[in-house]
């Protein structure tokens, strides 16, 4: 799921200046975790309700952008 939405998130930094960037990666994060919860839900159907998949997407969500920091700072 996160292979469909981060490529359109990072192509919409991308077009960002720097100001209010830390406000704009958090909306947008959040748009994603919303969009990939509806679209596990929808590739589980019965075997995940829509609550496990938006915490499971926020935790992904969360764990790739912490390994996207890591990353850039070494």
């Amino acid at each position: 799921v996160n292979l469909f939405t981060q490529p359109a998130l990072w192509f919409s930094i991308q077009e960002l200046n720097t100001a209010g960037y830390g406000l704009f990666v958090f909306i947008f994060e959040l748009i994603v975790c919303i969009i990939e919860a509806i679209l596990l839900k929808l590739a589980l159907r019965r075997s995940m309700i829509y609550d496990d998949a938006l915490i499971l997407s926020i935790l992904m969500n969360t764990a790739s952008y912490f390994l996207g920091l890591l990353l850039t700072i070494q």
